[in-house]
């Protein structure tokens, strides 16, 4: 199993990696742990984002629909969302 799941971590850590064993495994631990956080923060906005597009699309379905009658006593339907 691998540490590092992100290509751009496995590249930095290959990059920053030195030949003193302690260190390189401390450096390793560090991005374990960034590459975690990045990885929920990434994901939690992700979400979000779809959350809030499918609310703005769903509020746009529930608004009712739009009567109006003309001087000629002609009855309109129009959808909420359809601009004049």
């Amino acid at each position: 199993m691998e540490p590092l799941k992100l290509n751009t971590f496995k590249d930095l850590y290959t990059t920053l990696k030195s030949n003193i064993p302690w260190l390189d495994h401390l450096l390793l631990g560090l991005l374990v742990a960034l590459e975690g956080w990045y990885i929920d923060k990434k994901v939690d906005s992700t979400i979000d984002a779809a959350i809030s597009q499918y609310e703005a699309q769903e509020s746009l379905t529930d608004n009712a629909p739009i009567y109006s009658e003309s001087d000629n006593g002609e009855m309109r339907l129009r959808a909420p969302w359809v601009k004049e």
